[in-house]
């Protein structure tokens, strides 16, 4: 693990709001309806998409299920977010994605150890259309 700095990107992608339970509801149908559009975002700068918790307040989840695109990037149907430059505690994670909660959990027990502030917001990026990807690079915004 080890703190980096990425710089500011823009995602297209679709927003879900949702307690806990919810998301397990939300997130697969949301998941099968922006693989449906992948192929209409022509400015996206790669195939990998992204899971980015962006925040956790009073229970409820706000998650963004998007892709990297140009900042010229503009669609009526998926929502337009700018992530601006910041750190994060970064982890490759290698294996299955239904052991990435786990990797996201000592990334947490790391970040206690050694004393780093870090935020609810978490970026996850590697899923690939196909689903079968066994690499995600994983970061957990630092509080600076």
């Amino acid at each position: 693990m080890e703190k980096v700095t990425l710089d500011q990107f823009t995602v297209a992608g679709m927003i879900i709001k949702s307690d806990w339970k919810g998301l397990h509801y939300e997130m697969p149908k949301k998941w099968t309806l922006f693989r449906e559009k992948l192929s209409q975002i022509i400015n996206r700068k790669s195939d990998k998409m992204m899971d980015i918790s962006m925040h956790y307040e009073d229970g409820i989840y706000t998650q963004c299920i998007c892709v990297e695109v140009d900042d010229s990037f503009k669609a009526s149907e998926l929502e337009i977010i700018t992530i601006p430059s910041q750190s994060y505690l970064h982890y490759l994670h290698q294996g299955e994605v239904t052991e990435i909660a786990h990797s996201f959990g000592k990334m947490i027990e790391y970040a206690k150890m050694k004393q780093i502030p870090i935020d609810h917001m978490k970026v996850d990026i590697g899923y690939t259309y196909g689903g079968n990807e066994k690499v995600h690079d994983l970061y957990i915004k630092v509080v600076e």
